[in-house]
């Protein structure tokens, strides 16, 4: 068997090591999410406020050894370059295609889309991520640092990484899907805003089981630069204010007061938004496969080599519970006064069967 792979990823290791002694040393951070528990070594303290600020819910001092370690570094701050050509690293971005397994344990991408690499040795449990400038940290990866790795991890945990929103209630939570401009965002930021609980805009963490469950990832969300004139509360939030000519509007929600934020909650129904342009909001009931597609594509094509597991997963959920389609309506009021009823009936029917 090669180690080519093995290889590689000990240099980028030695490399972070280099950086850590240029930086003066180490910042830790440890989390848990989704029952896992994981630290991440910094070389140094440029690129904590970047992109420590989506796991602030998420961070836990718990003793003894991580699941997980990620040693995360920039040549720009440290002055420490990787040790590897132009050419392997563009390796690293066709290996980390949807299609593309892993060499030897070791997942692999680069350029996503800026330059930068994130790697995981997964039977070693340790993964490094590599920018070329922490001051230059895309907004995609601040709104969801470290995505690569973390779904790479969590599939093997048998948890999924899914393209989706949820939110809820105490009786459960509503898993929001559908491709970019369904209204998804919309939805998820309406019932925040209305006091609902608030797991996630644009990536959650899905847990197949009886019930099944959503895990909260980043508290951040993204809005196209349009909608935010719906909601001008959320304007104080936007971190790229001045990039809304060709981009999504990045919002760090730590930057507002009152978001109700829960880590985990059971899955009670599968929502599909569609914009109607009428006033009222309605929902009404569709098949498993209609929800399936709703969800399925966007995960796949956007989170690399978990292909096969996440369809799997993604189905397993969709077959264990009620899929609707919600028309939501430009009374933005009603929408998660509807979902909320719709949450409560749900739980409601199960209790009594």
């Amino acid at each position: 068997m090669s180690v080519r792979a093995l290889g590689e990823f000990a240099a980028f290791e030695a490399d972070f090591e280099k950086a850590v002694e240029a930086a003066g040393g180490p910042v830790a951070q440890r989390l848990e999410i989704g029952g896992m528990r994981i630290e991440v070594r910094f070389a140094g303290a440029a690129l904590v406020p970047f992109l420590m600020a989506p796991f602030r819910h998420q961070v836990n001092a718990f003793e003894g050894a991580p699941d997980l370690v990620i040693r995360a570094w920039d040549s720009q701050s440290t002055g420490v370059a990787l040790s590897a050509t132009e050419s392997e690293l563009e390796a690293h971005q066709l290996r980390g295609m949807p299609s593309v397994p892993p060499r030897d344990g070791v997942y692999a991408a680069y350029l996503r889309p800026d330059p930068g690499l994130s790697m995981l040795n997964l039977a070693a449990g340790r993964g490094v991520y590599w920018l070329p400038n922490a001051e230059r940290v895309p907004f995609e990866d601040r709104s969801g640092p470290f995505r690569g790795i973390l779904n790479w991890w969590m599939s093997q945990a048998g948890k999924q990484f899914i393209h989706a929103a949820a939110i809820g209630t105490e009786d459960g939570a509503a898993l929001i899907v559908g491709a970019s401009g369904s209204g998804k965002s919309t939805t998820a930021l309406s019932c925040m805003l209305a006091g609902m609980l608030y797991l996630g805009d644009d990536y959650c963490l899905l847990e197949p089981g009886d019930p099944p469950l959503a895990h909260s990832l980043f508290l951040s969300a993204k809005l196209h630069a349009g909608h935010l004139e719906q909601f001008p509360e959320l304007v104080p939030a936007v971190i790229n204010s001045g990039r809304l000519a060709f981009e999504k509007g990045v919002l760090d929600l730590n930057l507002l007061e009152g978001v109700r934020v829960r880590k985990t909650l059971p899955i009670r129904a599968v929502l599909v938004p569609k914009v109607t342009h009428e006033p009222h909001t309605t929902l009404e009931p569709i098949g498993r496969a209609a929800a399936l597609a709703a969800l399925a594509p966007s995960t796949m094509l956007q989170l690399a080599s978990t292909r096969d597991e996440a369809l799997r997963r993604m189905a397993d959920v969709v077959r264990s519970v009620p899929a609707f389609r919600l028309n939501a309506g430009t009374v933005l009021e009603e929408i998660p006064v509807a979902i909320t009823r719709l949450l409560k009936s749900l739980t409601a029917d199960a209790a009594d069967e």
